[in-house]
């Protein structure tokens, strides 16, 4: 257990192994070996793990749990069925309705997906993840301001200095219109995490609607260069904000390495 805390997940995972063959009537060596093998990314030997962990005595929730989510993207149908598995022997997990809905997400049931986060959120209001995806998901079948309003007073109440809450209120912001919002909340965000290209983007493209250039053109040189100037986005950006300032001959040669060798 010290070497899975201290993220030893390699020597964690011997230790286990070994522990299951010792103790094969315990399911927790079988759980905390699939644990320390997912990761690890050895993805064989945490499904055969988590599988056996999940059959101890008709079920073992967290496990399961574990399991699908480590499935979702290569076999839906099973995943949801174990997720479904784990509401059946634990309704209050908040974390097998969230699986649930990311499964109804995947599978187009947006509707269902809805109540799934909304059932996560009731069971554990500060899951901030599933706030995330109910905002998104709102936003999608067009209640964006229901989704705006869900992420500004919710989202970001939970957690103040959450970047990806910060910066997915920014986006939605952007989206309706409110670019004074989002270029606040994307300026927090930096705040929060200076390292995220997204945040510095999303800044320079305000910026270039406010007609502010020196911040576009600063905004998006950072976005590039946090990326190494390899998103194609984020160099039709900063070539924008190069001709917007007057600076022509760096747009140019901006679009002609994104353009790459003919």
């Amino acid at each position: 257990m010290r070497y899975f805390a201290c993220g030893l997940y390699g020597a964690s995972a011997s230790c286990f192994r070994r522990a299951a063959l010792l103790d094969p009537n315990s399911l927790r060596w079988s759980y905390y070996l699939g644990l320390a093998s997912e990761r690890t990314g050895d993805r064989s030997p945490a499904i055969e793990a988590l599988e056996r962990a999940a059959a101890f005595e008709g079920g073992f929730e967290p496990a399961l749990v574990r399991l699908a989510g480590i499935l979702r993207e290569s076999d839906l149908a099973r995943a949801e069925d174990l997720y479904r598995q784990a509401a059946r022997l634990s309704p209050r997990d908040a974390a097998a309705q969230f699986g649930l809905g990311q499964c109804a997400r995947q599978a187009g049931r947006r509707d269902q997906a809805i109540d799934y986060f909304r059932r996560a959120i009731e069971i554990y209001p500060d899951y901030i993840i599933a706030h995330y995806a109910l905002a998104m998901l709102l936003f999608a079948r067009g209640d964006k301001e229901a989704a705006r309003e869900h992420l500004r007073r919710r989202a970001v109440q939970i957690m103040p200095r959450h970047a990806g809450a910060r910066h997915t209120l920014a986006f939605l912001l952007a989206r309706g219109g409110d670019t004074a919002g989002a270029g606040a909340e994307w300026e927090e965000t930096i705040r929060i995490a200076p390292g995220l290209a997204d945040a510095y983007a999303g800044l320079a493209e305000v910026a270039l609607k406010q007609r502010e250039l020196s911040r576009a053109v600063r905004w998006a040189e950072r976005a590039c260069e946090l990326t190494r100037h390899a998103r194609s986005d984020y160099l039709a950006i900063l070539a924008s904000a190069y001709d917007a300032a007057g600076r022509h001959d760096d747009a140019a040669k901006i679009r002609r390495a994104s353009a790459g060798p003919r």
